[in-house]
């Protein structure tokens, strides 16, 4: 541990103990591997589901299926625009609102 390391462990609030304590187990480490874990790991994994291949009219459906979402996409575009265009009644502009807020209109019994 170099004398910057142990500055910061001072000023991050360890005591010379902790920091004692910190670096012995680092010294004084084992070195020996634990005996043959991989095997009780390798024993748990299942075997992997096999691939299955798709079948050949696949590409075809898959092709409908994109026509038939653009096609939905596209039907609702145009039914909110047919929707924001023929509705009769004029949304409220900006200056419509901001009259509101300076003239706020009156309520009856007030």
């Amino acid at each position: 541990m170099k004398i910057d390391d142990i500055i910061k462990l001072v000023d991050a609030g360890f005591t010379k103990e902790e920091i004692a304590a910190l670096t012995v187990p680092a010294e004084a480490a084992p070195e020996e591997a634990p005996e043959a874990p991989e095997e009780a790991v390798k024993e748990d994994i299942p075997e992997p589901a096999p691939v299955k291949q798709m079948p050949a009219n696949q590409p075809d459906k898959m092709d409908q299926l994109i026509k038939a979402m653009e096609e939905m996409s596209n039907r609702i575009i145009s039914s909110n625009i047919n929707r924001t265009v023929t509705d009769g009644a004029p949304g409220r502009t900006v200056e419509d609102m901001l009259a509101e807020v300076i003239n706020p209109p009156r309520k009856e019994g007030k």
